[in-house]
């Protein structure tokens, strides 16, 4: 198998991953390559979905009261 090497990982990246290693039972290479699996598994567009969900939800300020979605499928739906 080839050699990766990643040398800017912080520490507390690093840690977690440590961690979610520890509890699965493998080894640190082995979780990085599962996750690196997965995160390649995700289709662009849903990241692209993501990112925009994202930049919305940042557009929102804190402590405002959101009108719950059963509610305004109620209010649509008895009209």
């Amino acid at each position: 198998m080839n050699d990766l090497t990643i040398s800017d990982v912080d520490g507390t990246l690093l840690e977690a991953i440590e961690r979610r290693a520890k509890k699965a039972g493998k080894p640190v290479d082995a979780q990085v390559v599962e996750l690196l699996r997965f995160a390649l598994s995700i289709p662009p567009q849903r990241l692209d979905a993501i990112e925009e969900f994202r930049r919305i939800r940042a557009m929102t300020p804190e402590g405002v009261q959101q009108t719950p979605a059963v509610q305004l499928i109620r209010e649509d739906r008895d009209r």
